[in-house]
């Protein structure tokens, strides 16, 4: 009753619109929620809404400018039924049906039938789900095909029921690039009954996500209805989406052109965002990276040509095309790890970028810190002997942690120094021999750190 209907008990759905209505504006139509027995269109457990329409740039939007165009998106699990494929959703999907099949209803007669039986059953329900009559066996039509648009509400071009006449099509229910009107999933004006066919394409493999195939221009003066929904400020423009594999699932959705009139009502935020699980990592450990994505819930894994990239100091680290849902978690969350080298500090850098068109590009930063060294308990030489170079790591607790100075001396066996190497911050120095002789050399390794110096002596050999 709330949009004019003047008998809520007369079987019509959607309703007939009442023009008497009090708010003496006929066309003034809008939907905040449909109630639908399934969950593809509308998310009854978290109140979200998987269906909506998006602006030329894939943006959601509750409101449209004449000179836009709109775009079609519906998030259906159901219809994700080879993850390794980017699936089609025709608009038409009950193509293999003509005009006048229309199920059980009152006007009809079966396939084939030579005779008119108003009740005899169509056997397939091919008709959108306003379409009332048509065509029947013995050649009668009922005339009245548009359960919203009542007969003389829209008088341009007359009468007109559901659809405007596109260019040099005869039927006044065609779409405006000329299509028949049992078609499933599709936009419409309801104040100029111009429509259009939508069919959706799965914006990547296993995502679940359709999004229109072509967008629908709002307006154009120079042609209205050709081409176009020929609308006007204030117009209610709808969409219609009926599930190909659950004919039940019936979602309706409605957006305001221009401003005025009836408020839009505002998309939910669809969350993106990746994290790290921490600020601060020590070199050496594991790090946790979170993806959310509304846009993925739900599904399985998030799979595309490096969707996340991890980086060092602008350094690629790791790739990854395929990011797997995380066990236990929201069913958005998405997670990866990874263990960092030993020897490694800096800032970590973690972009996500949503693997379709006009996807979303998100980044989150962590950094690495060399870990805090504890105790030293050797130095370890390798390889030795050795032919030209050989390096002095440290044996440290915990074993990723780097001294503050690493000194390294070496000398002849009559004591004479040959060589030095350093370094800040690190646990290993090397140290090229290949100027000196076969034989065997002393070194002494100075190790500073935790406010502590230990010392270390050993041999080490030349042999080429």
């Amino acid at each position: 009753n709330a949009l004019g209907d003047g008998n809520a008990n007369d079987d019509h759905f959607p309703p007939r619109i009442d023009p008497d209505a009090s708010r003496n504006q006929v066309w003034d139509v809008s939907f905040y929620t449909v109630k639908v027995y399934d969950t593809q269109g509308f998310d009854g457990a978290t109140g979200t809404d998987d269906m909506r329409f998006l602006d030329g740039r894939y943006g959601d939007v509750d409101m449209i400018p004449l000179s836009g165009n709109v775009y079609l998106e519906v998030v259906d699990p159901d219809q994700n039924e080879n993850p390794l494929m980017s699936e089609l959703i025709h608009g038409q999907w009950n193509k293999d049906a003509f005009t006048g099949d229309d199920g059980d209803r009152e006007y009809t007669a079966a396939i084939g039938s030579s005779t008119f039986d108003p009740d005899q059953d169509a056997n397939e329900d091919s008709a959108p789900i306003w379409w009332m009559g048509g065509p029947n066996a013995s050649g009668s039509d009922d005339g009245n095909s548009d359960i919203i648009t009542p007969q003389g509400g829209v008088t341009n071009p007359s009468p007109l029921y559901l659809g405007a006449t596109a260019g040099g099509t005869t039927s006044t229910d065609d779409s405006i690039s000329g299509l028949l009107e049992t078609v499933k999933i599709f936009m419409w004006n309801a104040q100029r009954g111009t429509w259009e066919r939508m069919d959706l394409k799965e914006t990547a493999p296993n995502s679940g996500i359709f999004r229109s195939t072509t967008c629908v221009l709002v307006a154009d003066a120079r042609h209205p209805g050709d081409g176009n929904l020929g609308s006007q400020p204030e117009d209610t423009i709808m969409a219609f989406y009926q599930d190909p594999s659950n004919h039940s699932d019936v979602s309706i959705i409605s957006i305001k052109v221009a401003a005025g009139g009836a408020a839009g009502v505002t998309p939910p935020e669809r969350l993106v965002k990746v994290e790290f699980d921490k600020d601060t990592y020590v070199a050496g450990e594991t790090v946790t990276i979170i993806v959310t994505d509304d846009a993925f819930a739900g599904a399985s894994e998030i799979t595309g040509t490096e969707v996340l990239v991890l980086e060092l100091d602008g350094t690629v680290l790791e790739t990854w095309n395929t990011i797997p849902a995380a066990p236990g978690a929201p069913q958005n969350d998405f997670q990866v790890t990874y263990e960092l080298p030993a020897d490694v500090s800096g800032t970590l850098t973690v972009t996500y970028t949503q693997p379709f068109p006009g996807g979303k590009t998100v980044s989150d930063t962590a950094e690495v810190i060399p870990a805090e060294l504890e105790n030293v308990t050797g130095i370890d030489v390798t390889p030795n002997p050795f032919d030209t170079e050989v390096t002095f790591t440290i044996i440290a607790k915990p074993t990723v942690a780097v001294a503050d100075k690493l000194t390294v001396s070496v000398y002849d066996l009559l004591g004479r120094k040959v060589a030095e190497v350093s370094g800040t911050n690190t646990a290993s120095v090397s140290w090229d021999g290949d100027d000196l002789r076969n034989g065997a050399y002393i070194y002494v390794a100075v190790v500073e750190g935790a406010d502590k110096v230990w010392t270390f002596r050993g041999f080490v050999y030349i042999k080429r």
